[in-house]
């Protein structure tokens, strides 16, 4: 089982955004530990690119856990609980990659392990951070003055031995979430995305749309219910290839390879009666005051 950053035809969306440790750096040591850890540069990627974590709490690989061809700002917000806006450093923090392998104690759970992760790198990238909150621009989800063209969901969630992560993909190349499935995914077929959501909250459509505009979305709809709906966009590419900054050209499409299709905004206003209003707010921020480019010895 794996975690996978949208970079294949359709990937699981992260969950919703974690609260941050208020207490950072090599002087706030805290148990406990990976019983072993092996840190190394990632290999230049050929063909296909994966950039993720697999095993860990929670998989089938419960006692071995990998972070794959990761920056260090990844790296920071799997260990912290972040987005990536949330984590200010050098340039290098996006286009240095790094491959981890660790062996968890039997029975650790996904919070030790983000402290595990927190003490790798202040061991091995030598990390001084410090924790301030900042102005951010920031998102509103309101909606639309042709109002919400959602619609509740009739669907009964199917039985736990009967429940599957994804149906069959359908004729026009999109997987198809099973009937009564309570799960949201993303998939890309020729250029354009599809946000496949079932018995959904507007909230939670709120912590996907953060990943594709950058900033963090405010739910300000007032919509209470529980909804299946789809959502068809262009991904913005600058957006796209600064959450993948290091990786091989060809990671991220380019504007010519864009079919006619709306972006993520007008989408949300014509296709769900949604729509996303600027403005500001203070978010928690972690800021990288020292780390090491290359890790230090195994």
């Amino acid at each position: 089982m794996c975690q996978m950053r949208w970079l294949g035809s359709f990937l699981p969306l992260l969950a919703p955004l974690l609260v941050a440790s208020a207490v950072f750096g090599q002087g706030a040591r805290q148990s406990p530990e990976f019983e072993v850890a092996s840190v190394k540069p990632a290999a230049p990627q050929t063909g296909g690119t994966f950039v993720g974590v697999r095993g860990g709490p929670g998989t089938p690989d419960a006692t071995r856990i990998s972070y794959v061809n990761e920056s260090l700002r990844n790296l920071l917000t799997e260990a912290y609980g972040l987005k990536a806006y949330q984590v200010a450093g050098p340039d290098w923090i996006d286009t240095e990659r790094y491959d981890i392998v660790a062996k968890v104690a039997d029975g650790a759970t996904k919070d030790e392990v983000r402290v595990m992760l927190q003490n790798l790198l202040a061991d091995r990238f030598r990390t001084i951070l410090h924790h301030e909150a900042r102005e951010f621009p920031i998102f509103e989800l309101t909606v639309a003055k042709s109002g919400s063209k959602l619609k509740q969901s009739s669907s009964v969630p199917p039985a736990a031995t009967e429940s599957k992560a994804s149906g069959p993909i359908g004729s026009d190349g999109f997987p198809q979430l099973p009937p009564g499935a309570t799960a949201m995914m993303g998939a890309m077929h020729n250029g354009v995305s599809r946000l496949i959501a079932g018995r959904q909250t507007v909230e939670a459509l709120a912590r996907v749309l953060e990943n594709e505009v950058g900033s963090r979305v405010v739910d300000k709809t007032g919509l209470t219910g529980i909804y299946d709906f789809t959502l068809d966009y262009v991904r913005d590419p600058g957006r796209a290839i600064s959450q993948f900054k290091g990786l091989p050209s060809g990671a991220a499409a380019t504007v010519e390879d864009l079919p006619d299709a709306p972006g993520i905004s007008t989408a949300l206003q014509e296709q769900l009666g949604l729509r996303l209003e600027k403005a500001k707010g203070p978010l928690d921020v972690i800021v990288v005051d020292q780390a090491s480019k290359t890790p230090t010895n195994n």
